[in-house]
């Protein structure tokens, strides 16, 4: 994470000298997590800093509120990705899979709000989804078989903008605390890994596996 109010052009640099290729922006650090207009501000501000200076540079973050993907498109595909950055955003984008729909939607994951508009930003190659945690988007563990239609959307939508991510040590599921609770330790969960692998190693095909897997993360990390 960097301050793009105080990091300098230098340390940038060194940071590149150094192997760096991505920054975190910490939504919950700027008491953003429920203010998209907010999200905008920090999005445009980190991407400003990086844009001329970090070219390849990969920009992750996370945000609570699947809802806000029609707001936050636009600013990603005419601010952000135009300056050369590398967007990703974990945990299939908090999109979820059906035991966390709500009721309207009908078992139906194309039907929640932001489901359209995180699927255009993939299908152009503006934003890369971490398949990543899927205790925090489905009660169905240990195999999470309701996820499949969202894996497989986002998959047809551009295997080339799909990442994996372990997730581990697997903390408690987000919420956004107080002070006093963030101080308070919390266990790790219990998550049998092994059976989610399998599971989403059977949904796609040799190529796809391969590109989540290995060629994806080469190309974006510059390896």
């Amino acid at each position: 994470m960097i301050d793009p109010e105080t990091v300098t052009p230098a340390q940038l640099r060194e940071m590149q000298i150094n192997g760096i290729r991505g920054i975190r922006v910490n939504i919950y650090q700027y008491s953003a997590m429920h203010d998209v207009e907010l999200q905008k501000q920090i999005l445009r501000k980190h991407a400003q800093v990086l844009s001329g200076r970090c070219t390849g540079w990969s920009m992750a973050f996370t945000h609570t509120h699947p809802e806000f993907w029609p707001d936050l498109k636009p600013i990603i595909a005419q601010e952000i990705v135009p300056r050369g950055i590398r967007l990703v955003t974990d945990h299939f984008a908090l999109l979820k899979g059906a035991s966390m729909l709500p009721a309207e939607c009908q078992g139906d994951v194309s039907q929640q709000i932001g489901f359209h508009e995180l699927m255009d930003l993939v299908r152009e190659g503006h934003l890369y989804v971490k398949i990543s945690a899927p205790y925090r988007v489905s009660s169905k563990a240990p195999d999470y078989a309701d996820l499949k239609p969202l894996v497989r959307a986002l998959f047809d939508a551009n295997p080339r903008q799909l990442l994996w991510g372990s997730d581990w040590p697997h903390t408690p599921l987000m919420k956004v605390r107080t002070k006093e609770e963030a101080l308070q330790e919390k266990p790790f969960l219990e998550i049998d890994d092994k059976a989610w692998l399998k599971s989403l190693r059977s949904w796609l095909a040799d190529s796809e596996w391969h590109s989540l897997m290995v060629l994806n993360p080469r190309r974006l990390y510059d390896w």
